[in-house]
């Protein structure tokens, strides 16, 4: 990977906005005008806003482009799936404007930092960037689109599929994070640190897809999983700390996986067993996979796994816990354990 660098610009003018996103992305009116224009309550309008990730320094600025009229048209409309006719923005679809509008600040950024890259090493003028970004704008918004499909078809399918449990339904909640990554960091260059967490995200990506676990989200050196099926969400626990002890360019890395209820809500998960899953990564010492006892109990039996049981842990906000460490099970250590006929479950 090659360090580049944009250099610094004065405010967007009006060719600059109709190079990128055309005059609809220039801003005309204000939230109250965005109001009488959209037929929104002025408190959805600005909730609408704020869920965007946008601010107001005052009620009369002009902020809103057509562009954001469209969206909040849009919004209006969608309320109406998400909410009947009450005539208001539901909070749920407000928790999926933030959502989009968070990964889509990431997709651009990283989108427009590979533009950057591809122009050369030396830092990068508006002018060449706003052109490739405005060449690449309609193949990428095809892609993003090909993606959305591909997504919601999986969300439903998973939504269907978890139908049949009528209560809160049962996941496997995974932590996988790189040993030693902030020591690591401190000695590495911008380049080279941009190069393993990439390919700490390839690996991730690679092995999650390769055993149908859901990537949840990676933050730096540590990725969050779900899966419904308990043994694959081990596998895949242990499948990543192996591919990344087995990287040269990857530090040695840890997991911890637990079995429970977690409250999924806006593409994220919460409850006592991602607290737990979080817990157990952090006492893990690199190269091991911990488990909790409830996803043990659910792993009985499973063929090529070996659990080890640990003395019972307090754990940090979860109380004592019996934990488990989750081992694959070699043609050497299965013939030794055959041999001495202890094995531990």
């Amino acid at each position: 990977m090659r360090q580049c660098g944009v250099m610094n610009t004065p405010e967007l003018t009006a060719e600059t906005l109709e190079a990128i996103g055309g005059v609809e992305g220039r801003g005309r009116y204000s939230l109250a005008e965005a109001a009488d224009l959209t037929g929104l309550d002025a408190l959805d309008v600005a909730e609408v806003w704020a869920a965007m990730g946008r601010a107001v320094s005052a009620p009369d600025e002009v902020l809103v482009s057509d562009l954001d009229l469209r969206l909040m048209r849009n919004v209006g409309e969608l309320s109406r799936f998400v909410d009947g006719d009450s005539g208001s923005v539901p909070a749920g679809l407000l928790r999926t404007l933030r959502t989009a509008a968070h990964s889509l600040r990431r997709v651009s950024e990283a989108h427009v930092t590979a533009l950057a890259e591809a122009l050369g090493p030396e830092p990068v003028g508006s002018d060449a960037l706003i052109e490739v970004a405005a060449r690449s704008g309609a193949p990428m918004r095809d892609v993003l689109m090909d993606l959305w499909t591909g997504a919601v078809t999986e969300s439903v399918a998973a939504v269907v599929s978890e139908s049949v449990d009528p209560g809160n339904p049962s996941f496997a909640v995974g932590f996988v994070d790189l040993s030693g990554f902030t020591a690591r960091s401190q000695q590495l260059e911008t380049v080279e640190l941009a190069e393993l967490v990439e390919r700490f995200d390839r690996v991730t990506g690679e092995v999650l897809a390769g055993r149908g676990a859901t990537l949840v989200k990676t933050i730096g050196d540590e990725a969050m999983f779900v899966h419904r099926d308990p043994a694959a969400a081990a596998w895949t626990a242990l499948e990543l700390v192996e591919r990344c002890g087995a990287d040269e360019l990857l530090v040695s890395a840890r997991g911890g996986v637990s079995w429970g209820r977690p409250l999924r809500l806006g593409g994220d998960y919460y409850g006592p067993s991602v607290n737990l899953a979080s817990r157990l990564v952090q006492l893990a010492v690199p190269g091991a996979v911990l488990i909790d006892d409830a996803l043990a109990a659910e792993l009985a039996g499973e063929a090529g796994l070996e659990l080890v049981p640990m003395r019972p842990q307090r754990l940090r906000g979860c109380g004592r816990r019996r934990i488990h460490v989750a081992r694959r099970i070699t043609v050497q250590a299965q013939g030794a354990s055959m041999g001495s006929g202890a094995r531990s479950r």
